[in-house]
């Protein structure tokens, strides 16, 4: 028989894996987000607050692709999602 989730939980070990586990998943997105404010160009070195690679994605040079990557991701997230 399946175990019902209250039984589950009082496991010695559940909360601390479970701490683990979203430390684990979380921890490398809050990362990749707080870098993304970097002005360096370097990921090693901060070299303070910055909107400029948010401005590059849409308003640079480059911009247009950004979109066209976009839209091409939605679009096929929702046919993937409708079939």
């Amino acid at each position: 028989m399946a175990q019902s989730s209250s039984e589950i939980r009082r496991f010695p070990g559940f909360l601390p894996i479970t701490i683990l586990c979203l430390v684990l998943l979380y921890a490398p997105l809050v990362i990749v987000m707080i870098y993304s404010f970097n002005d360096s160009r370097s990921i090693t070195l901060w070299g303070g607050f910055s909107l400029r690679w948010y401005e590059d994605v849409f308003f640079g040079l480059e911009a247009a692709k950004f979109k066209i990557a976009a839209w091409n991701s939605l679009s096929i997230a929702s046919m993937a999602a409708i079939t």
